[in-house]
């Protein structure tokens, strides 16, 4: 699992191993899903890019 985000990496430090898992299989499921969405629909795009972009505009106001 690559996790990209500073703050998500912040806060792995303080799981317990079954929560570990328990986020491990719910991205496992996620990715598993954008797959099946990118198959069906080829000009589907998710990225975690797109999200920061959206969120920085958002804070520049």
């Amino acid at each position: 699992m690559k996790i990209e985000n500073e703050f998500m990496l912040s806060k792995l430090d303080k799981l317990d191993k079954a929560d570990y898992r328990a986020l491990s299989i719910i991205f496992e499921h996620l990715q598993t899903a954008h797959a099946a969405a990118q198959r069906s629909h080829p000009g589907f795009v998710a990225s975690s890019q797109g999200i920061r972009t959206r969120r920085d505009e958002y804070d520049r106001g």
